[in-house]
Protein backbone atom coordinates (compact mmCIF):
# COMPACT_ATOMS: atom_id res chain seq x y z
CA UNK A 1 0.00 0.00 0.00
CA UNK A 2 2.84 2.41 0.85
CA UNK A 3 4.48 1.76 -2.55
CA UNK A 4 1.18 2.35 -4.38
CA UNK A 5 0.64 5.58 -2.46
CA UNK A 6 4.20 6.77 -3.25
CA UNK A 7 3.80 5.93 -6.96
CA UNK A 8 0.48 7.77 -7.17
CA UNK A 9 1.96 10.88 -5.53
CA UNK A 10 5.02 10.79 -7.79
CA UNK A 11 2.91 10.31 -10.93
CA UNK A 12 0.69 13.25 -9.87
CA UNK A 13 3.75 15.39 -9.31
CA UNK A 14 5.05 14.57 -12.77
CA UNK A 15 1.72 15.43 -14.39
CA UNK A 16 1.60 18.68 -12.49
CA UNK A 17 5.17 19.68 -13.34
CA UNK A 18 5.00 18.77 -17.02
CA UNK A 19 1.67 20.47 -17.59
CA UNK A 20 2.02 24.23 -17.24
CA UNK A 21 -1.74 24.58 -16.74
CA UNK A 22 -1.37 23.25 -13.19
CA UNK A 23 1.76 25.14 -12.19
CA UNK A 24 1.25 27.61 -9.35
CA UNK A 25 2.93 30.95 -9.98
CA UNK A 26 4.27 32.40 -6.70
CA UNK A 27 3.93 36.14 -7.34
CA UNK A 28 4.53 37.10 -3.69
CA UNK A 29 7.88 35.27 -3.78
CA UNK A 30 8.97 37.00 -6.95
CA UNK A 31 7.86 40.43 -5.72
CA UNK A 32 9.37 40.34 -2.22
CA UNK A 33 12.59 38.69 -3.38
CA UNK A 34 13.13 41.42 -5.98
CA UNK A 35 14.94 44.75 -5.90
CA UNK A 36 13.46 48.07 -7.12
CA UNK A 37 15.44 47.61 -10.34
CA UNK A 38 13.51 44.34 -11.00
CA UNK A 39 10.10 46.04 -10.94
CA UNK A 40 9.99 46.75 -14.69
CA UNK A 41 10.31 43.03 -15.44
CA UNK A 42 7.57 42.18 -12.96
CA UNK A 43 5.30 44.85 -14.45
CA UNK A 44 5.67 43.29 -17.89
CA UNK A 45 4.98 39.80 -16.56
CA UNK A 46 2.06 40.81 -14.29
CA UNK A 47 0.54 44.03 -15.72
CA UNK A 48 -2.77 43.40 -13.89
CA UNK A 49 -0.97 43.80 -10.49
CA UNK A 50 0.52 47.18 -11.36
CA UNK A 51 -2.19 49.69 -12.29
CA UNK A 52 -0.77 52.64 -14.21
CA UNK A 53 -2.69 55.04 -11.95
CA UNK A 54 -0.20 54.27 -9.14
CA UNK A 55 3.26 55.87 -9.19
CA UNK A 56 6.45 53.76 -9.09
CA UNK A 57 7.07 54.90 -5.50
CA UNK A 58 4.06 52.87 -4.26
CA UNK A 59 5.70 49.59 -5.30
CA UNK A 60 9.12 50.59 -3.98
CA UNK A 61 7.57 51.56 -0.64
CA UNK A 62 5.75 48.23 -0.52
CA UNK A 63 9.02 46.37 -1.08
CA UNK A 64 10.58 48.16 1.92
CA UNK A 65 7.53 48.15 4.21
CA UNK A 66 8.41 46.18 7.40
CA UNK A 67 4.79 44.97 7.82
CA UNK A 68 4.72 43.64 4.24
CA UNK A 69 8.07 41.93 4.80
CA UNK A 70 6.73 40.32 7.98
CA UNK A 71 3.61 39.04 6.18
CA UNK A 72 5.81 37.61 3.42
CA UNK A 73 8.10 35.94 5.99
CA UNK A 74 5.09 34.25 7.62
CA UNK A 75 3.75 33.10 4.24
CA UNK A 76 7.16 31.57 3.47
CA UNK A 77 7.22 29.80 6.83
CA UNK A 78 3.83 28.19 6.27
CA UNK A 79 4.00 27.71 2.49
CA UNK A 80 7.61 27.12 1.54
CA UNK A 81 6.18 24.59 -0.91
CA UNK A 82 2.70 24.47 -2.45
CA UNK A 83 3.13 21.06 -4.08
CA UNK A 84 0.18 19.73 -2.04
CA UNK A 85 -2.00 22.42 -3.61
CA UNK A 86 -0.78 21.70 -7.15
CA UNK A 87 -1.80 18.04 -6.72
CA UNK A 88 -5.24 19.00 -5.37
CA UNK A 89 -5.76 21.56 -8.15
CA UNK A 90 -4.78 18.95 -10.75
CA UNK A 91 -7.57 16.67 -9.49
CA UNK A 92 -10.04 19.56 -9.19
CA UNK A 93 -9.43 20.83 -12.74
CA UNK A 94 -9.61 17.28 -14.12
CA UNK A 95 -13.00 16.71 -12.45
CA UNK A 96 -14.28 20.00 -13.85
CA UNK A 97 -13.12 19.01 -17.35
CA UNK A 98 -15.01 15.69 -17.02
CA UNK A 99 -18.20 17.58 -16.07
CA UNK A 100 -17.79 20.39 -18.59
CA UNK A 101 -15.67 19.81 -21.71
CA UNK A 102 -15.45 23.59 -22.25
CA UNK A 103 -13.87 24.14 -18.83
CA UNK A 104 -10.66 26.17 -19.15
CA UNK A 105 -7.88 25.86 -16.60
CA UNK A 106 -6.98 29.27 -15.18
CA UNK A 107 -3.52 30.67 -14.54
CA UNK A 108 -3.04 30.09 -10.79
CA UNK A 109 -1.15 32.77 -8.88
CA UNK A 110 -0.47 33.09 -5.14
CA UNK A 111 -0.41 36.57 -3.65
CA UNK A 112 -0.25 38.58 -0.43
CA UNK A 113 -3.66 40.26 0.09
CA UNK A 114 -2.80 42.14 3.32
CA UNK A 115 -5.05 39.65 5.14
CA UNK A 116 -8.14 40.61 3.15
CA UNK A 117 -10.11 37.59 4.34
CA UNK A 118 -13.21 38.64 2.41
CA UNK A 119 -11.22 38.13 -0.79
CA UNK A 120 -9.08 35.10 0.08
CA UNK A 121 -9.70 33.62 -3.36
CA UNK A 122 -10.36 35.72 -6.44
CA UNK A 123 -11.55 33.99 -9.60
CA UNK A 124 -11.49 36.05 -12.79
CA UNK A 125 -12.07 34.68 -16.29
CA UNK A 126 -8.65 33.12 -16.78
CA UNK A 127 -6.86 33.85 -13.49
CA UNK A 128 -7.23 32.29 -10.05
CA UNK A 129 -5.62 34.29 -7.23
CA UNK A 130 -4.94 32.65 -3.87
CA UNK A 131 -4.19 34.95 -0.90
CA UNK A 132 -1.90 32.68 1.12
CA UNK A 133 -1.72 35.19 3.98
CA UNK A 134 -5.31 34.21 4.82
CA UNK A 135 -4.36 30.58 5.57
CA UNK A 136 -1.66 30.84 8.26
CA UNK A 137 -3.71 29.06 10.96
CA UNK A 138 -6.53 30.42 13.16
CA UNK A 139 -4.25 31.29 16.09
CA UNK A 140 -1.84 33.40 14.04
CA UNK A 141 -1.23 36.88 15.57
CA UNK A 142 -2.11 38.56 12.24
CA UNK A 143 -5.73 37.56 12.81
CA UNK A 144 -6.09 39.16 16.23
CA UNK A 145 -9.42 40.97 16.43
CA UNK A 146 -11.08 38.79 13.77
CA UNK A 147 -14.00 36.82 15.28
CA UNK A 148 -13.17 33.19 16.07
CA UNK A 149 -16.00 31.81 13.92
CA UNK A 150 -14.36 33.48 10.89
CA UNK A 151 -10.68 32.81 11.58
CA UNK A 152 -11.20 29.13 12.46
CA UNK A 153 -11.32 28.55 8.68
CA UNK A 154 -7.95 30.23 8.05
CA UNK A 155 -6.18 26.89 7.54
CA UNK A 156 -4.30 25.52 4.53
CA UNK A 157 -6.71 22.58 4.31
CA UNK A 158 -9.53 25.03 3.48
CA UNK A 159 -7.89 26.48 0.38
CA UNK A 160 -9.44 23.96 -2.03
CA UNK A 161 -12.86 24.32 -0.40
CA UNK A 162 -12.69 28.09 -0.88
CA UNK A 163 -11.59 27.66 -4.51
CA UNK A 164 -14.45 25.25 -5.17
CA UNK A 165 -16.89 27.72 -3.61
CA UNK A 166 -15.78 30.48 -6.00
CA UNK A 167 -16.34 28.16 -8.98
CA UNK A 168 -19.73 27.12 -7.60
CA UNK A 169 -20.81 30.76 -7.25
CA UNK A 170 -19.97 31.30 -10.93
CA UNK A 171 -21.85 28.17 -12.03
CA UNK A 172 -24.96 28.08 -9.83
CA UNK A 173 -27.55 30.60 -11.10
CA UNK A 174 -28.68 33.16 -8.54
CA UNK A 175 -32.07 34.87 -8.67
CA UNK A 176 -32.66 38.44 -7.56
CA UNK A 177 -35.54 37.79 -5.16
CA UNK A 178 -35.01 35.14 -2.50
CA UNK A 179 -37.43 33.33 -0.26
CA UNK A 180 -35.98 31.36 2.63
CA UNK A 181 -36.50 28.14 0.63
CA UNK A 182 -34.70 29.68 -2.38
CA UNK A 183 -31.72 30.38 -0.13
CA UNK A 184 -31.68 26.82 1.19
CA UNK A 185 -31.74 25.43 -2.37
CA UNK A 186 -29.10 27.88 -3.62
CA UNK A 187 -26.62 27.15 -0.84
CA UNK A 188 -27.44 23.44 -1.08
CA UNK A 189 -26.32 23.55 -4.74
CA UNK A 190 -23.11 25.33 -3.73
CA UNK A 191 -22.39 22.63 -1.13
CA UNK A 192 -23.24 19.85 -3.62
CA UNK A 193 -20.74 21.27 -6.11
CA UNK A 194 -18.04 21.61 -3.43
Amino acid sequence: LMILFFLSVVSCDEKVDKNGKYFIDRFEKQFYNSKPSDLDGLKKKYPYFFPKSFPESVWKDRLNDPIQKEIFKEIQKEFESVKFLEIELFDFFDKNTEINKEFLNPKVITVNTDVDYKNKIILADSILLIGLDNYLGPSHPFYEGIPLYIKEDFKALNIMSDIAEQYAIKIVPKIDYYTFLDKIIYFGKILYYK
